[in-house]
């Protein structure tokens, strides 16, 4: 019997998009086919019967409105229906798209495809095309879209009044995020997003809030939901990839040189000469060449050998990196961002990435590109603080408010987090796809990399892993001073204790020399920043000495941090708190067992070791060891992820000698 059900084509250079796409569609009774770009697109459709196009608008070389447009013009396409998919939903492109007519327009995020889902199903049953009675596919509540004035409706509307034509577009865009708060939210709600509480040193040495009472994690994460955004999506898309936020329009020098590299005749001498011809460029690519990521052998002395030395795959990111660099250098944020720590923390992200991508067997060129991926992983975030340098201050002060990690609050108050803008932009300066995935996915877990993405979850493994430890390391500061999980990336990549161990112990040296040869700055002014960053969470503790328990300490989060904060053995022998880390309720037993064994290094015996304040630290409620089973001492919890001024706050609580008994925060 011939198969009747509806078939659909993706025309989609994003595999992931592709894969996650397909598997919902085809759960929905479709038949479904990819393609991967605009000519593979053009073949399938001339060659196959195709009842309706998923088209992404932003793809290399040939873009989905080539494709729509020919498609408008082939006789035999001219009525097919097609959904368009867009990151970037510029108005002049969207009242193009919508001349040409299309079904609806849907707006990539990181919820959106419960609603191209919802979307198609709903063309399929206004076009009567055969589908399943009953699809058990539902966008969550947080997937729905309230309708509001958006870019893509205004782009409609002025298409309907220009043409006179009732263009069939579906203005989805995502207005508001995940439980939006009603219209009849109280003031106070709303200007809680610009009113900081208590204060304390920043890392840059400014006044930040240390709440002398945090709110439970639960807590806090509701009354985010609460918050109102502040901005529109597309308002905000708008603003970020306007031609204003595009490394501020690259130097002609600069084109000139991403010309030549993209040219495949062009040799290594001929891009070193047009390099040459920009004194700036030129300094940063001999010192990139000689620092060490590259450096092997003698130092390089001219351009065509640092060019040879980190090869023609890698130079073109190599170049951009630089130029990304020196457009942003100084770019930050008043007693918020400081630019010197932000690029301290991304340049320890880039090392610790492409190393740990060595360790994990990925291929050279993959490795090499870790390092640019960490360098660029959190630029999204500078151009909030420079576009956005009204209203991204009252994120900042939210997230630190509500001792929340900063993407969580920037996903709620802004509709896209850093990450998410972060993407777009690599896309728009046309990086490779093998790079923008990792970045896209940084702040994600193993499960949800490979919910979202299954072929690119191990590219995206030591982005993230790097990202982890350089927070848990003290490195720098990207604005966003949390201290986030490790275990289960070191157990994905079957690292043992040693080996990481001896990764972070080399990373401080080599992160000093990519620091000077970055940066542009002497080694006692950038020792020197580094000092100031530690210095200022040190000086946070007080009197509270804590010292770390961990059944894997080299993958201890906390761990690792209060090292940078006590370095030395002696303290720790002199410890007046204990942190434990219990990563999973199979942990706890033996966990407790190892609390109870009193450490060689622990100078004050037995009775004192006992006494000790404990604050627990799990990644969830159910780590919290059962009543009983921890007796004779002051208990504390606090669950990871945890910003690190609550993390001090409730180690310098236990160990005033007045703390209140056998509390448990969540």
């Amino acid at each position: 019997m011939e198969d009747q059900r509806t078939r659909i084509l993706i025309v989609d250079d994003d595999h992931a998009h592709c894969l996650a796409c397909g598997k919902l569609l085809r759960r929905a009774g479709f038949d479904v086919k990819a393609a991967g770009s605009v000519d593979e697109g053009m073949s399938l459709l001339l060659s196959s019967p195709i009842d309706l196009l998923i088209l992404d608008l932003e793809m290399p070389v040939k873009d989905g409105e080539q494709l729509l447009t020919w498609i408008r013009s082939t006789r035999r396409l001219v009525k097919l229906p097609v959904l368009v998919c867009s990151s970037t939903p510029l108005r002049e492109v969207m009242l193009r798209v919508a001349r040409l007519g299309v079904e609806g327009i849907v707006v990539k995020d990181g919820a959106y495809l419960g609603r191209l889902v919802d979307r198609t199903l709903l063309i399929c049953r206004q076009r009567g095309f055969a589908m399943q009675s009953h699809v058990a596919i539902v966008p969550s509540d947080f997937d729905r879209p309230t309708v509001s004035d958006t870019t893509v409706q205004r782009a409609a509307r002025t298409a309907e009044s220009e043409t006179g034509e009732n263009t069939p577009i579906y203005a989805d865009t995502a207005a508001t995020v995940r439980h939006a708060a009603p219209d009849t939210a109280s003031n106070s709600t709303r200007e809680s997003t610009s009113e900081p509480q208590g204060e304390s040193k920043r890392r840059d040495g400014s006044q930040a809030p240390l709440p002398s009472q945090s709110l439970p994690i639960d807590e806090a994460t509701g009354e985010l939901r609460q918050l109102r955004p502040i901005v529109t999506r597309s308002d905000l898309l708008e603003t970020m990839m306007s031609e204003s936020a595009s490394v501020r329009a690259l130097r002609p020098s600069v084109q000139h040189v991403l010309r030549l590299i993209d040219r495949p005749d062009s040799s290594a001498q001929t891009v070193a000469s047009a390099v040459k011809q920009d004194q700036s460029l030129s300094l940063r690519i001999l010192k990139m060449a000689n620092s060490t990521l590259y450096g092997r052998g003698e130092m390089v002395d001219t351009v065509q050998k640092a060019v040879l030395r980190i090869g023609m795959e890698q130079i073109r990111s190599a170049v951009m990196s630089a130029e990304i660099l020196d457009a942003f250098s100084s770019v930050g944020l008043d007693n918020y961002i400081n630019p010197e720590a932000f690029w301290e923390h991304s340049i320890a992200v880039g090392l610790l990435s492409m190393r740990l991508s060595q360790l994990f067997g990925q291929a050279p060129e993959q490795c090499d590109s870790m390092f640019t991926a960490g360098l660029l992983h959190d630029i999204g975030r500078l151009l909030y603080a420079e576009q956005l340098s009204d209203i991204y201050p009252k994120v900042i002060q939210t997230a630190e408010r509500l001792e929340l990690p900063l993407e969580l609050v920037e996903s709620r108050l802004l509709q896209m987090n850093h990450a998410d803008v972060t993407d777009r932009l690599l896309r728009h300066w046309k990086f490779p796809n093998s790079l923008i995935g990792p970045v896209a996915m940084h702040h994600l877990t193993i499960g949800t990399m490979r919910q979202t993405s299954p072929r690119a979850a191990d590219l995206g493994v030591p982005l993230a892993f790097g990202n982890r430890l350089v927070h848990a390391m003290l490195i720098g500061s990207s604005g966003n001073d949390v201290i986030y999980g490790l275990e289960e990336f070191a157990d994905h990549m079957r690292l043992d204790g040693g080996t990481i161990q001896d990764l972070c112990a080399r990373a401080y040296e080599e992160i000093a020399d990519l620091r000077m040869n970055f940066m542009m700055h002497s080694a006692e002014r950038s020792e020197q920043r580094a000092r100031d960053v530690i210095g200022s969470f040190r000086s946070l503790l007080g009197d509270a000495r804590p010292a770390s328990l961990a059944l894997a300490p080299s993958v201890d989060p906390v761990g690792l941090a209060i090292s940078r904060l006590t370095p030395d053995h002696a303290q720790a022998s002199d410890a007046n708190v204990i942190t434990l880390r219990i990563c999973t309720p199979a942990d706890r037993d033996r966990a407790v067992d190892l609390l109870e064994s009193v450490p060689d290094w622990f100078a004050g015996g037995d009775r004192e070791w006992r006494s000790l304040p404990v604050l627990v630290v799990g990644n969830s409620k159910g780590c919290l060891p059962q009543d009983g089973a921890i007796t004779g001492r002051r208990v504390d919890f606090v669950c990871l992820p945890v910003r690190i001024s609550r993390l001090i706050s409730q180690i310098r609580t236990l160990a005033e000698p007045a703390a209140c008994t056998n509390r448990t925060a969540a």
